[in-house]
């Protein structure tokens, strides 16, 4: 990363997942004691847990229970009425529909029970949460099958897949399997994951279903519920019609049932839902999408490939050539000819030949690229091979434009592709953003200097299978250059984030260089900007270096650039997926990439240089300088490159491909598919901390090292959707006065937020007047019971929190946010005291 000093002089001058489910009727089965004299009687001792039923509130219901494989009934009792104060529906949260029972001791706790809940009113029928009036009668009988352990162990859930489980086992049970074998099946064909806390899909899980709370990826089909209602099997129920006969229905005629459908979310009244040429069930039989024209994302509808091409519509690369089918068929390749130039190289991987030295892309646990004898580790890599099975950069035929603000990309760099049209020159005016900056003859080091912007062009998008050289993460990728670190003006710095350079097609700007310390919301003014109206509103992705301060007590916290909630903050891995020693630390970092160390000590990243400025390590005499390998005769690459500024173009191009496989994703859905798809690494280190949403955050690696293979997967899921509206809350405690004592003794304080949001991104503003803002060590503590380091001791020696310093944090991401939070301050250095006056907490996030 290349340290920018902002002088004030300088700167005149110039932004789960969520989801929603439909649900038909809810209502709330509590069960208790009971004085009916002809049922078992109650014992204290014995009360069975609180239990719901969920189909939709039903006020004034009748509930009884029988002993499975008798008509005696042993139990009944009524649910609650609505009352006059009731009107909106949260779960959890109203008591109509609600009932209790209990039952003798004496019963065994393997007792199979049936319980039927019929009559009532639904009182919000169509499943808006809000109660609607007139209230439906309830016609039909829901139902549900347990053992008197599973009330006695769980909460009982009566909802419409337990009714339809216990109707299919009377009208479908053609095997005559056992109850439990029956139901546990059953469960099998609508879930994917357990939701109850036993390992594995069984009968339970049926009881443990909550409409409107569990999340819709536990279903085979997203849409399975709400369709329930959508194709009136809810109404069915309602009316007391056969809903056995309306799931077995065929309206359509192509040989599925409207259940079958539902499973498989494809249309119960269309023979062939997407539309490509192959019906619901052939596709179905065949292992294809029903509702998907084109099933492995190749761009190639399905039936094309089985008829027009022949290739494989369930592998988007059918002959493994690391190049899609889509795409050899676009460029007039073989798709079914891995070798078309028989050299006994995949045609993706031929024509680069450096390729052997990019250990980021594919290592073999090789010596290269140091002087140090250090062999890089086998598997220790981005995984980015599989990754050009899906895409390269260009799926749409057009290649993705990514941009790189930094010294400037050299416009006849033989392996870079220029985008003038989105490039611009700080200095000159011009499109091209080649550096003015020289470079000495009488410093070896210096051609990273000035070619710095050429070393990250060429890990972001250097060209590929063209004969030359190396090749980028992103392959078919084009680089819109700026050279603003040779002009660094806020108004040039605002022409190339935002007003001038904003073509829709560019994904993510680069931007591998940073300042120690930066208190200035001006320059995430114009990210908030960027984020909320470039890309057709999707948002311009911001990826920023966290800095190779380490050594020096560093912290990428300590920058307005980095902390703030607009931008991705990336920390580097060496070669053994540690981070790397020069690594800035801080709990704002969301993830992180490959920059090595320094290649005389371990392996380092081979990229492009100024054309024909490195150096032979024969040349250096024992000299550190930018080399490179022998078979480079032109002297136009380096494997000297290394930093957070190597890995931030990493994680640029891992996002870049992403969108290329899900163009729509927001800069705010990128942010979320980062957090949830990295790979841990080094997992015994003592900075990984699990959040109250169960992701694991270190200020070390954020989220982990970033994988595009799984962002791509995630983003392509039937599960996936695109993240609702941005919310903001704030809160905050001033005049506080409490001194914070030179004799590191902790100083608490806490900050009530009285609303609730799933958490994307957390501002902290300390307000001290310490003379020595260095001294103080800061963690955060959510309500869900997750600490992170806020910031640690660092160099920072004057008065710099001094009227409000904004930290920022991304450890909390999709955690609630109502509750107390807790701070906690500690001066951990000698000589120093100060007073702590006031603190403001910031969330970004939004209602799931």
């Amino acid at each position: 990363m290349i340290l920018i000093n902002f002088s004030q002089n300088s700167i005149e001058r110039g932004m789960k997942t969520s989801f929603e489910l439909l649900i038909s009727l809810i209502f709330v089965l509590i069960f208790t004691a009971c004085e009916d004299k002809n049922t078992y009687s109650p014992n204290p001792e014995t009360t069975i847990k609180e239990h719901f039923a969920i189909l939709g509130p039903i006020s004034e219901g009748n509930v009884s229970i029988r002993v499975f494989g008798t008509d005696e009934i042993i139990y009944t009792t009524k649910t609650t009425a609505l009352t006059d104060s009731t009107s909106e529906l949260k779960w959890n949260q109203y008591d109509v529909g609600s009932f209790v029972v209990d039952f003798n001791a004496s019963m065994d706790l393997d007792t199979w029970l049936y319980t039927e809940i019929s009559s009532g009113e639904d009182v919000d029928s169509d499943d808006d949460g809000i109660v609607t009036m007139p209230a439906t009668p309830l016609k039909g009988v829901m139902k549900a099958y347990c053992r008197l352990e599973d009330f006695k162990s769980s909460k009982l859930i009566v909802n419409m897949f337990t009714t339809i489980g216990a109707q299919f086992y009377r009208d479908r049970n053609k095997q005559f399997l056992a109850l439990e074998e029956y139901l546990s099946s059953f469960a099998k064909t609508v879930f994917v994951k357990s939701v109850d806390t036993n390992d594995g899909i069984d009968y339970k899980d049926l009881y443990s279903y909550i409409p409107n709370e569990t999340q819709e990826n536990y279903l085979i089909s997203p849409n399975l519920y709400k369709n329930l209602l959508k194709y009136g099997v809810m109404d069915a129920l309602l009316n007391d019609d056969n809903i056995s006969a309306l799931l077995l229905s065929d309206d359509d005629n192509d040989s599925l049932s409207l259940w079958d459908e539902l499973l498989y979310d494809s249309s119960p009244i269309l023979w062939d839902t997407d539309s490509d040429g192959i019906d619901d069930f052939t596709e179905i039989e065949s292992g294809l999408n029903p509702a998907l024209k084109d099933s492995d994302y190749d761009g190639i509808d399905d039936n094309d490939e089985r008829v027009l091409y022949k290739t494989n519509p369930l592998n988007p690369d059918s002959d493994e050539d690391y190049i899609p089918d889509g795409i050899e068929i676009i460029h007039l390749s073989d798709p079914l000819d891995a070798d078309e130039n028989n050299n006994e190289t995949a045609d993706g991987l031929d024509g680069d030949p450096f390729l052997i030295y990019q250990w980021h892309i594919k290592s073999l646990g090789e010596l290269i690229n140091n002087t140090a004898g250090v062999s890089t580790v086998l598997g220790n890599d981005l995984n980015i091979l599989d990754v050009y099975h899906r895409v390269l950069g260009n799926a749409n035929g057009e290649k993705t434009i990514v941009q790189v603000i930094d010294t400037g990309v050299e416009l006849l760099h033989e392996d870079i592709e220029v985008d003038l049209n989105n490039s611009y020159n700080a200095v000159t005016g011009s499109n091209d953003p080649t550096a003015t900056a020289g470079v000495s003859q009488s410093d070896p080091t210096s051609p990273l200097n000035s070619g710095h912007g050429n070393a990250v062009a060429g890990i972001l998008a250097a060209k590929t299978n063209n004969g030359l050289g190396v090749r980028g993460i992103i392959p078919r990728g084009v680089i819109a250059g700026s050279n603003w670190l040779e002009d660094q003006t806020l108004g040039e710095l605002e022409r190339v984030w935002y007003s001038q350079i904003n073509d829709p097609r560019i994904v993510v700007s680069n931007n591998s260089w940073g300042a120690y310390y930066l208190k200035d919301t001006n320059y995430e003014r114009l990210l908030a900007i960027a984020t909320a109206q470039l890309r057709n509103e999707k948002g311009k992705i911001f990826t920023f270096a966290a800095g190779n301060s380490r050594e020096e007590y560093g912290n990428a916290n300590l920058s307005y650039l980095g902390n703030n909630p607009y931008v991705i903050s990336v920390a580097s891995l060496n070669h053994e997926d540690r981070y790397a020693s020069y690594s800035n630390p801080g709990s704002n970092i969301l993830v992180c990439g490959y920059g090595g160390e320094h290649y005389y000590t371990a392996p380092t990243i081979m990229t492009t240089l100024l054309m024909g400025e490195s150096y032979y390590e024969s040349e250096l005499n024992g000299e550190k300088g930018v080399v490179t390998v022998d078979e480079d005769l032109e002297k136009n690459y380096t494997y000297a490159m290394n930093g957070t500024s190597s890995a931030t173009p990493m994680v640029s191009g891992s996002i870049a491909l992403a969108i290329d496989a899900c163009p729509d994703l927001t800069w705010r859905d990128v942010k979320w598919l980062i957090a949830n798809t990295s790979t841990v690494v080094d997992a015994a280190n003592k900075s990984w901390i699990k959040n109250g949403a169960g992701l694991m955050h270190s200020i070390d690696y954020g989220y982990g090292k970033v994988n595009p293979l799984k962002m791509i997967d995630a983003c392509r899921s039937k599960y996936f959707k695109t993240m609702p509206p941005v919310q903001y809350l704030q809160a905050s405690v001033s005049d506080i006065n409490t001194v914070i004592p030179d004799t590191n003794t902790t100083v608490i304080q806490t900050v009530k937020v009285q609303e609730n949001l799933s958490i994307e991104w957390i501002g902290l503003t300390i307000d001290t007047d310490h003379p020595f803002a260095g001294d103080l060590e800061i963690s955060l503590t959510s309500p869900m019971g997750t600490k992170t380091s806020i910031i640690t001791p660092n160099e920072v020696n004057f008065a710099g929190y001094n009227g409000g310093f904004r930290f920022g944090s991304v450890a909390f991401v999709d955690e609630d946010s109502l509750g107390m939070w807790k701070i906690e301050i500690t001066d951990r250095l000698e000589h120093d005291q100060g007073m702590l006056k006031n603190i403001k907490i910031e969330i970004h996030g939004y209602t799931r």
